[in-house]
Protein backbone atom coordinates (compact mmCIF):
# COMPACT_ATOMS: atom_id res chain seq x y z
CA UNK A 1 0.00 0.00 0.00
CA UNK A 2 2.73 2.21 0.25
CA UNK A 3 3.42 2.68 -3.20
CA UNK A 4 -0.08 4.39 -3.71
CA UNK A 5 0.54 6.92 -0.73
CA UNK A 6 2.71 8.71 -3.55
CA UNK A 7 0.29 9.12 -6.00
CA UNK A 8 -2.37 10.23 -3.71
CA UNK A 9 -0.44 12.64 -2.34
CA UNK A 10 0.67 14.21 -5.96
CA UNK A 11 -2.96 13.75 -6.97
CA UNK A 12 -4.31 16.18 -3.98
CA UNK A 13 -1.23 18.47 -4.25
CA UNK A 14 -2.15 18.61 -8.07
CA UNK A 15 -6.16 18.85 -7.83
CA UNK A 16 -5.52 21.21 -4.78
CA UNK A 17 -4.07 24.32 -7.06
CA UNK A 18 -6.85 26.93 -6.50
CA UNK A 19 -7.07 28.06 -10.38
CA UNK A 20 -9.94 30.08 -9.75
CA UNK A 21 -9.35 31.45 -6.81
CA UNK A 22 -5.81 32.61 -8.44
CA UNK A 23 -7.41 33.90 -11.50
CA UNK A 24 -10.13 36.10 -9.95
CA UNK A 25 -7.64 37.80 -7.87
CA UNK A 26 -5.87 38.31 -10.36
CA UNK A 27 -8.38 39.83 -12.66
CA UNK A 28 -10.92 41.32 -10.20
CA UNK A 29 -8.86 41.86 -6.88
CA UNK A 30 -11.74 39.59 -5.32
CA UNK A 31 -12.34 36.47 -3.00
CA UNK A 32 -13.71 33.81 -5.26
CA UNK A 33 -15.50 31.93 -2.14
CA UNK A 34 -17.25 35.19 -0.91
CA UNK A 35 -18.42 36.50 -4.45
CA UNK A 36 -21.11 35.14 -6.29
CA UNK A 37 -22.15 31.26 -5.21
CA UNK A 38 -19.06 31.25 -3.24
CA UNK A 39 -17.95 28.40 -5.52
CA UNK A 40 -14.26 28.00 -6.42
CA UNK A 41 -14.91 26.69 -10.09
CA UNK A 42 -14.81 27.24 -13.68
CA UNK A 43 -18.96 29.34 -13.51
CA UNK A 44 -18.50 31.34 -10.71
CA UNK A 45 -14.80 32.75 -11.94
CA UNK A 46 -16.80 33.66 -15.02
CA UNK A 47 -20.05 35.44 -13.26
CA UNK A 48 -17.55 36.89 -10.69
CA UNK A 49 -15.36 38.28 -13.43
CA UNK A 50 -17.67 38.50 -16.73
CA UNK A 51 -14.58 37.49 -18.33
CA UNK A 52 -14.64 34.62 -21.11
CA UNK A 53 -11.09 34.33 -20.44
CA UNK A 54 -10.99 33.63 -17.14
CA UNK A 55 -13.54 31.08 -17.38
CA UNK A 56 -11.44 29.75 -20.20
CA UNK A 57 -8.33 29.71 -18.74
CA UNK A 58 -9.35 28.39 -15.13
CA UNK A 59 -11.24 25.75 -17.32
CA UNK A 60 -9.02 24.26 -19.19
CA UNK A 61 -6.36 24.72 -16.53
CA UNK A 62 -8.40 22.37 -14.02
CA UNK A 63 -8.95 20.17 -16.55
CA UNK A 64 -5.52 19.95 -16.64
CA UNK A 65 -5.42 19.11 -13.40
CA UNK A 66 -7.08 15.82 -13.64
CA UNK A 67 -5.00 14.60 -16.80
CA UNK A 68 -1.91 15.59 -14.88
CA UNK A 69 -2.71 13.38 -11.74
CA UNK A 70 -3.87 10.41 -13.77
CA UNK A 71 -0.25 10.71 -16.05
CA UNK A 72 1.71 11.40 -12.32
CA UNK A 73 -0.32 8.30 -10.70
CA UNK A 74 0.95 5.93 -13.74
CA UNK A 75 4.20 7.68 -13.41
CA UNK A 76 4.81 6.71 -9.94
CA UNK A 77 3.56 3.00 -10.15
CA UNK A 78 4.66 2.25 -13.33
CA UNK A 79 3.76 -1.39 -12.81
CA UNK A 80 0.41 -1.00 -12.03
CA UNK A 81 -0.66 2.14 -14.31
CA UNK A 82 -4.25 1.84 -13.80
CA UNK A 83 -3.83 1.78 -9.79
CA UNK A 84 -1.62 4.59 -9.71
CA UNK A 85 -4.25 6.67 -12.15
CA UNK A 86 -6.83 5.54 -9.74
CA UNK A 87 -5.29 7.16 -6.86
CA UNK A 88 -4.06 10.16 -8.44
CA UNK A 89 -7.15 10.62 -10.01
CA UNK A 90 -9.45 10.38 -6.92
CA UNK A 91 -7.22 12.17 -4.85
CA UNK A 92 -7.42 15.07 -7.38
CA UNK A 93 -11.11 15.47 -7.98
CA UNK A 94 -10.77 15.68 -3.74
CA UNK A 95 -7.92 18.00 -3.43
CA UNK A 96 -10.23 20.54 -5.77
CA UNK A 97 -13.25 19.63 -3.84
CA UNK A 98 -11.31 20.19 -0.57
CA UNK A 99 -7.69 22.51 -1.15
CA UNK A 100 -5.86 23.04 1.94
CA UNK A 101 -4.64 26.35 0.56
CA UNK A 102 -8.26 27.65 0.57
CA UNK A 103 -9.32 25.89 4.30
CA UNK A 104 -10.74 23.39 2.40
CA UNK A 105 -13.25 25.23 0.65
CA UNK A 106 -12.84 24.65 -2.98
CA UNK A 107 -15.09 23.31 -6.51
CA UNK A 108 -17.28 20.89 -7.24
CA UNK A 109 -14.69 18.41 -8.87
CA UNK A 110 -16.47 18.53 -12.37
CA UNK A 111 -13.62 19.81 -14.61
CA UNK A 112 -10.54 17.82 -13.19
CA UNK A 113 -12.87 14.35 -12.78
CA UNK A 114 -13.62 15.17 -16.60
CA UNK A 115 -9.76 15.40 -17.37
CA UNK A 116 -8.81 12.76 -15.42
CA UNK A 117 -11.62 10.04 -16.51
CA UNK A 118 -10.66 11.19 -19.97
CA UNK A 119 -6.87 10.41 -19.29
CA UNK A 120 -8.36 6.94 -18.44
CA UNK A 121 -11.45 6.23 -20.05
CA UNK A 122 -12.69 8.90 -22.82
CA UNK A 123 -16.21 7.08 -23.16
CA UNK A 124 -17.17 7.70 -19.68
CA UNK A 125 -16.91 11.76 -20.34
CA UNK A 126 -19.00 10.95 -23.59
CA UNK A 127 -21.65 9.84 -21.45
CA UNK A 128 -21.57 12.35 -18.90
CA UNK A 129 -22.26 14.84 -21.26
CA UNK A 130 -24.69 12.89 -23.31
CA UNK A 131 -26.36 12.52 -19.75
CA UNK A 132 -25.90 15.99 -18.83
CA UNK A 133 -28.15 17.47 -21.86
CA UNK A 134 -30.85 15.18 -20.62
CA UNK A 135 -30.33 16.98 -17.41
CA UNK A 136 -30.34 20.41 -18.72
CA UNK A 137 -33.46 19.84 -21.05
CA UNK A 138 -35.26 18.62 -18.19
CA UNK A 139 -33.84 21.86 -15.50
CA UNK A 140 -32.73 24.43 -18.12
CA UNK A 141 -29.80 24.86 -14.79
CA UNK A 142 -26.31 24.36 -15.59
CA UNK A 143 -25.79 22.37 -11.47
CA UNK A 144 -28.71 20.69 -11.80
CA UNK A 145 -28.13 18.92 -15.03
CA UNK A 146 -24.25 17.99 -13.36
CA UNK A 147 -26.28 16.25 -10.59
CA UNK A 148 -28.72 14.75 -12.91
CA UNK A 149 -25.64 13.44 -15.23
CA UNK A 150 -23.58 12.37 -12.31
CA UNK A 151 -26.68 10.30 -11.08
CA UNK A 152 -27.41 8.65 -14.03
CA UNK A 153 -23.88 7.76 -15.24
CA UNK A 154 -23.41 6.20 -11.63
CA UNK A 155 -26.40 4.37 -11.64
CA UNK A 156 -25.39 3.03 -15.28
CA UNK A 157 -21.56 2.07 -13.90
CA UNK A 158 -23.11 -0.03 -11.27
CA UNK A 159 -25.46 -1.85 -13.26
CA UNK A 160 -24.71 -2.26 -16.76
CA UNK A 161 -23.35 -5.85 -17.71
CA UNK A 162 -19.54 -6.31 -17.62
CA UNK A 163 -19.19 -7.13 -21.43
CA UNK A 164 -20.55 -2.97 -22.01
CA UNK A 165 -17.95 -1.90 -19.46
CA UNK A 166 -14.86 -3.97 -20.65
CA UNK A 167 -15.93 -2.45 -24.34
CA UNK A 168 -14.03 0.67 -22.44
CA UNK A 169 -11.29 -0.61 -20.44
CA UNK A 170 -8.28 1.07 -20.62
CA UNK A 171 -5.16 -1.17 -20.17
CA UNK A 172 -4.29 -2.66 -17.09
CA UNK A 173 -8.26 -2.26 -15.40
CA UNK A 174 -10.57 -4.34 -14.39
CA UNK A 175 -14.42 -4.21 -15.00
CA UNK A 176 -14.86 -4.04 -11.24
CA UNK A 177 -11.67 -1.41 -11.39
CA UNK A 178 -13.25 0.60 -13.91
CA UNK A 179 -16.39 0.69 -11.87
CA UNK A 180 -14.74 2.01 -8.69
CA UNK A 181 -13.04 4.70 -10.36
CA UNK A 182 -15.70 6.01 -12.01
CA UNK A 183 -18.32 5.67 -8.85
CA UNK A 184 -15.99 6.96 -6.47
CA UNK A 185 -15.23 10.01 -8.91
CA UNK A 186 -19.22 10.79 -8.96
CA UNK A 187 -20.05 10.28 -5.57
CA UNK A 188 -17.38 13.31 -4.81
CA UNK A 189 -19.05 15.76 -7.66
CA UNK A 190 -22.75 14.72 -6.01
CA UNK A 191 -22.04 15.29 -2.76
CA UNK A 192 -20.82 18.56 -3.78
CA UNK A 193 -23.65 19.33 -6.03
CA UNK A 194 -26.44 18.71 -3.06
CA UNK A 195 -26.23 22.33 -2.19
CA UNK A 196 -27.15 24.18 -5.69
CA UNK A 197 -29.72 21.33 -6.54
CA UNK A 198 -31.80 22.25 -2.92
CA UNK A 199 -31.28 26.07 -3.88
CA UNK A 200 -32.91 24.87 -7.43
CA UNK A 201 -35.51 23.52 -5.40
CA UNK A 202 -36.30 26.07 -3.29
CA UNK A 203 -36.41 28.66 -6.04
CA UNK A 204 -38.91 26.43 -7.83
CA UNK A 205 -41.10 26.15 -4.96
CA UNK A 206 -40.97 30.22 -4.40
CA UNK A 207 -41.89 30.58 -7.86
CA UNK A 208 -44.98 28.46 -7.51
CA UNK A 209 -45.85 30.20 -4.39
CA UNK A 210 -45.53 33.69 -6.23
CA UNK A 211 -47.45 32.39 -9.14
CA UNK A 212 -50.35 31.46 -6.75
CA UNK A 213 -50.76 34.38 -5.22
CA UNK A 214 -51.18 36.22 -7.97
CA UNK A 215 -53.72 34.33 -9.70
CA UNK A 216 -55.15 34.84 -5.88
Amino acid sequence: MLNFFWPVVAGYLIGSIPTAFLAVRWKSNLDIREAGSGNVGTLNSYLVTRSKGVGIVVLVVDLMKGVGAVLAGQALVPQLPFVGAFFAGVAAVLGHSYPIWLRFKGGRGLAPAAGAMASVSFPLVGAWLAAWGIGFAISRAINVASFIACVLLMVALIFIPDDVVGAVLPAGATTKGLRAFGVLMLFIMITRLIDPLREFIRDRRAQRQSGRGKDS
